[in-house]
């Protein structure tokens, strides 16, 4: 930069400790797993498959194969109304929707 600059850049205190490596690295999610009882090493190991399984096409595949053998029954019923009618149920209730005998 030259000497007639408007400004002085002064870097922030963190960037500053990053650039001179100074500062820690990013926090590592094996740190933040339980260390202790064997039943809450289980806890959090299910928990992360199941968290990562929900968030792949892989479930959207099998919700959608879910949907596609439910809907012969729903044809099968006679009534076009019974695909809307249980969403408007399932919406009221705030829950999956229940089919009434």
């Amino acid at each position: 930069m030259s000497e007639n600059a408007i400004y002085r850049y002064v870097p922030h205190k963190r960037t500053s400790r990053k650039l001179h490596g100074q500062l820690a690295g990013p926090v590592k999610a094996v740190d933040q797993m339980p260390h202790g009882t064997a039943a809450a090493r289980f806890s959090a190991w299910l928990a992360v498959k199941v968290t990562k399984g929900v968030g792949t096409m892989w479930c959207a595949y099998v919700f959608a194969a879910l949907a596609l053998v439910s809907l012969p029954s729903a044809i099968a019923s006679g009534s076009p109304v019974v695909l809307v009618d249980a969403s408007r149920r399932a919406r009221r209730r705030g829950g999956a929707a229940v089919r009434r005998s």
